[in-house]
């Protein structure tokens, strides 16, 4: 679908996990850290929590610099904004928003419930990500349409 996301969370090393999107021309590949935050788990709370008519986010760091994925649902259009801070630990918040997304499930939601569901089918190594994936989460997540 032309107007899909194409998302992939890949292989963790060391504590950082590749994530690469795409969206038509829109590009972003990055490492994402796991000393402040899991994406993996916060991947699951937002997709699960719009079903709950709750908002969610995703945070990226990258040390010092961090990526958010801010998901909203409003009856069935979904709005996934994305925006980027040079300093995650700065006092002053300078979130600079890079791209705004709109669709149905389909286009916002299936590709991260796909990337999801196919990273928590491998096994990784502790020192690698010692996050631990919650197989309850895995299957409401499966259930959830």
């Amino acid at each position: 679908m032309e107007n899909s996301i194409s998302i992939n969370f890949g292989t963790p090393t060391h504590g950082w996990l590749p994530i690469d999107f795409h969206y038509g021309d829109f590009k972003i590949s990055l490492d994402a850290s796991d000393v402040v935050n899991d994406p993996i788990e916060e991947t699951f709370e937002a997709l699960l929590g719009l079903n709950k008519g709750k908002i969610g986010q995703i945070m990226c760091w990258l040390e010092p610099a961090a990526y958010y994925f801010y998901f909203e649902r409003l009856d069935s259009t979904y709005t996934l904004t994305i925006s980027e801070t040079d300093d995650l630990h700065s006092k002053v918040d300078r979130r600079k928003i890079i791209k705004v997304i709109t669709g149905d499930y389909k286009q916002i939601i299936a590709p991260f419930k796909k990337s999801l569901t196919e990273f928590c089918s491998k096994i990784y190594e502790e020192k690698h990500w010692p996050y631990n994936i919650d197989k309850n989460k895995l299957k409401q997540l499966s259930a959830d349409t």
